[in-house]
């Protein structure tokens, strides 16, 4: 079940050849994967929900003025309640890049959802390029503060359904390198089906490199393929989706992905 694919396309070589890059087909486990589309599940219609009660009180809408792609992006900022008292702000773009693609930002870590800290950052801090990012801040901070080694974490929310211009296709996302607010580690984690991600170096028009991501799977980049490489989501036909069609989710979603970057 767990491999990676390359398409037989004239660019047949792995991605992970690329320096910096980690393919882990098998990050979290069947079970942990089940809790974590339910919890996914679940903050997408919190988000819904609040995005429509906004949408009812014609509330603004804001220019975004620090993201990733040449087009101008628009977003709604939402306040979702958690229980124990606790409130998530967001930045949340209805459409983000290519119709069909939903993304929503949380910065910082007091607005990281709880199940993202427990299942995802919990063990994605054992990572090598986690702990490499952990020291460098560690070395940088003086004498008085070096106890303070907490990561910064950043966390963004993609949704892929159907296209409103063509439902059989399944939205993808265009070239591009994460914000540096980011952080120094992109990582992303794929639930529900696979997907094709392609990777290009910086400057060049056609991608080199392409890798799949399967559900389960964590594709991390630091270093080289961090800064100087370009990478994107293709669009697909639902009849790619080989069965992975699951019970808990609405007809119109296809994948999800769940992006974490740390500084």
């Amino acid at each position: 079940m767990w491999q990676i694919f390359t398409p037989l396309r004239r660019f047949s070589t792995q991605a992970t050849k690329i320096p910096g890059l980690k393919f882990i087909p098998n990050f979290a486990n069947i079970e942990t994967q089940k809790v974590l589309l339910l919890e996914s599940l679940s903050l997408q219609r919190a988000i819904s929900e609040n995005a429509k009660d906004k949408q009812s009180k014609k509330t603004q809408t804001y220019l975004s003025k620090q993201h990733n792609l040449k087009s101008d992006e628009r977003y709604k900022l939402l306040h979702l309640s958690y229980p124990n008292n606790l409130t998530l702000d967001c930045q949340h773009f209805e459409q983000y890049g290519e119709d069909g693609h939903q993304l929503t930002y949380f910065f910082g870590n007091k607005n990281i959802p709880p199940f993202v800290k427990s299942r995802l950052i919990s063990e994605m801090e054992q990572l090598d390029e986690v702990k490499a990012v952990r020291e460098e801040k560690f070395q940088k901070a003086s004498q008085d503060h070096k106890q303070m080694e907490e990561l910064n974490w950043n966390f963004t929310f993609n949704i892929y359904g159907k296209q409103n211009t063509n439902p059989n296709l399944v939205a993808g996302f265009p070239f591009h390198i994460d914000v540096a607010s980011n952080g120094q580690v992109t990582a992303i984690f794929t639930l529900i089906s696979d997907a094709t991600l392609e990777m290009r170096k910086k400057g060049e028009t056609e991608a080199s490199h392409s890798i799949q991501l399967t559900p389960g799977s964590l594709f991390l980049l630091s270093g080289e393929s961090r800064w100087d490489w370009e990478h994107r989501v293709l669009p697909k036909n639902l009849q790619e989706n080989n069965g992975s069609e699951n019970d808990h989710c609405p007809h119109d979603l296809s994948r999800i992905s769940l992006v974490l970057g740390c500084l």
